[in-house]
């Protein structure tokens, strides 16, 4: 039998969690508005045209849970 394990939660928590902290940095900056200093990471993300439109942050989550899922099936006897 294979049993799936619960896997590439934590990851999907991340990418959810930046994903909305750069549709926060854009509203920010559409506004003129000051933010404190951001990592080199947070301002790749913010310009990255993968981040910004929903569809392809869809296709990254699912691209991610497949590849944990298929790393991550485990075989029991």
């Amino acid at each position: 039998m294979i049993r799936h394990r619960k896997a590439g939660t934590p990851l999907l928590r991340l990418a959810v969690i930046f994903y909305i902290y750069s549709l926060i940095v854009n509203y920010k900056m559409c506004y003129n508005n000051q933010l404190p200093p951001l990592p080199f990471f947070f301002k790749f993300l913010q310009n990255s045209e993968l981040w910004s439109h929903p569809a392809g942050l869809f296709f990254l989550l699912v691209w991610i849970q497949l590849r944990t899922i298929k790393h991550s099936n485990v075989k029991t006897d």
